[in-house]
Formats: structure tokens, C-alpha cells, sequence
């Protein structure tokens, strides 16, 4: 039995092969680097996802209940027919974005269970998780390898608004003040923040069971009142209110934390595990 704290059922053998059978078939992973306007300048994103027609929905609904990460959404047939797709059909998706989730999910995972081309993806995309997770990517080579890992993965051609390697250095050249060992240190520190308030959010909501409800069309942002149809039933704000929100909650744990991340961020650069803040 395969067994991890961040999952809610324990995995046979005969089910990890299973799902690793489906992720040959269906799945895909990926890596995207984009250039932030924020202070923290290149933010990297990973991706995880399975896809599904509508009638195999409760396939879906069954993983993301037996895994305990990541999330659901869903797509019109509309949406695929405008970009050109004649047979499209509804789409329910499982995906998975958190870069501590994504560790979870590499952790399960067993390379030696891949008999495809898609076992090369997953290693380097193992690869860019424990890059991002160990915070490599705020460092210029981290930032290089992980540009590299990307083109790798996905390839030019797959990429929506692709930037080269060259690009990115280029970038660098640019915003050296981004790559000082003071700057490092604050962009780590944020970093840790914003890990740390999504830890704390989705450990008050993870009590009830996952489901995933498709939104009617009057349902809308608590915040900014902008429709949510087609999403979750249970999301309450929009992407940008939700990234506003998740700062605040970020901001609102550093207040009782200052010290610990500050001393955090230096032992993570040291290489060191820590866990100060929980001591706090």
C-alpha cells in the first residue's frame, strides 16, 4: 500500500498502477514562466492535468476524492468549438498547480511504472517541482534550468506566448537588483509567505468532501461582482480576487510570524530545513 499524509484513501499497487496508466493516456504535465510586474519580477507555474470527456465525469470526481489534492473544472463545448474544434464536447479537468501538492504527487508517483515517452516528462517535471519547491527558481541558474526543463516538457510550439531561454536571460541582465543576495532573501521570505497562507486556507476547508458543482450563471464574485458560471458552486471570488485574498491572509500570518520567516528565508538559502515558524 502506498500511503501519504496529504491523501485522503491509501493506494494498492493494482491502483497506482492504474493511475499511472491513465496518466500515459490522458494526463500531461507542464511548466510555465512568466514575467511577473510585481517586485518578484519571473514567477514560475507548474501543471498537472487530466482531462475527460463529460461522460466520464465521475472519473474525475473518484480521483480527485481518492487523492485529496488538486482541483476541478469545467469547459463548454462552445469554448473548443470557437477555437476550431468540430467534435468538441464538454470537458471536466483535474488539476493540480500547488507546489506542495505537486511534491505530494511526485512522491506517489513511481518512474519504474512508466512504459511511455511520458516518463521523461514526469522526471523533468519532478525536476522543476523540487526546483521551485527548494526556491532554486529565485536564483539566476535555478531560473536558466528551470527555462530549460520547460522547452523540454512542452516544447516551443505548445507554449502560449513562448519565451526563449534568451529571453530570460536577457531579463536577468536587465533586473540585476532582482538577483542580489538581499533581493533572494525578500523574494524567498515572500515566497514562504504566500506557501504558508495557502497552507492555512486550504487546511480550514479541507474538513468537508470535495465535490464539484458547475456554477448557474448568476453566480458571482463576492468582490469585485464578476460572473463565476461554469466554475465551482463553492468559489467565492474570482482568479484576481482570490490571489488579493490569499496576500491578505498572507500579510495577516506575517504579522504573527515576522521573525520566524525572516530566519526561514536564511536557513533556506543556507540549504536548511526549518520549521521556526511553527514554533512560533
Amino acid at each position: 500500500m502506498v500511503e501519504r499524509r496529504s491523501f485522503a484513501m491509501k493506494l494498492s499497487e493494482t491502483d497506482l498502477a492504474w493511475l499511472v496508466g491513465f496518466i500515459e493516456g490522458e494526463g500531461s504535465f507542464g511548466v510555465s514562466i512568466c514575467i511577473s510586474k510585481t517586485d518578484q519580477g519571473i514567477k514560475p507555474t507548474l501543471l498537472f492535468k487530466l482531462a475527460l470527456a463529460e461522460r466520464d465525469k465521475e472519473v474525475i470526481y473518484k480521483l480527485r476524492e481518492m487523492l485529496g489534492i488538486g482541483w476541478i473544472t469545467f469547459k463548454r463545448k462552445e469554448l473548443w468549438q470557437k477555437h476550431g474544434i468540430k467534435n468538441a464536447s464538454n470537458q471536466y479537468s483535474f488539476l493540480v498547480t500547488s507546489v506542495d501538492e505537486c511534491q505530494t504527487l511526485c512522491n506517489l508517483l513511481d518512474e519504474s511504472l512508466f512504459k511511455t515517452a511520458k516518463k521523461n516528462d514526469f522526471l523533468l517535471w519532478k525536476e522543476a517541482v523540487k526546483n521551485i519547491g527548494n526556491f532554486e527558481h529565485l536564483k539566476k541558474d535555478g531560473l536558466l534550468r528551470l527555462a530549460e526543463i520547460r522547452d523540454m516538457i512542452n516544447g516551443p510550439e505548445k507554449t502560449t506566448n513562448y519565451k526563449a531561454k534568451a529571453f530570460f536571460m536577457n531579463a536577468i541582465e536587465k533586473r540585476p537588483q532582482l538577483f542580489t543576495i538581499q533581493a533572494i532573501e525578500k523574494r524567498t521570505a515572500k515566497a514562504i509567505i504566500v506557501r504558508e497562507s495557502i497552507k492555512q486556507k486550504k487546511s480550514k476547508i479541507s474538513q468537508y468532501k470535495p465535490k464539484f458543482e458547475i456554477a448557474p450563471e448568476d453566480h458571482v464574485c463576492i468582490d469585485c461582482r464578476k460572473s463565476l458560471a461554469d466554475r465551482n458552486v463553492r468559489a467565492e471570488r474570482c482568479e484576481t480576487c482570490r490571489r488579493k485574498h490569499l496576500n491578505k491572509l498572507g500579510y495577516q500570518w506575517l504579522k504573527k510570524h515576522r521573525a520566524a520567516v525572516r530566519y526561514m528565508a536564511q536557513d533556506v538559502l543556507a540549504g536548511k530545513k526549518t520549521d521556526r515558524w511553527q514554533k512560533q
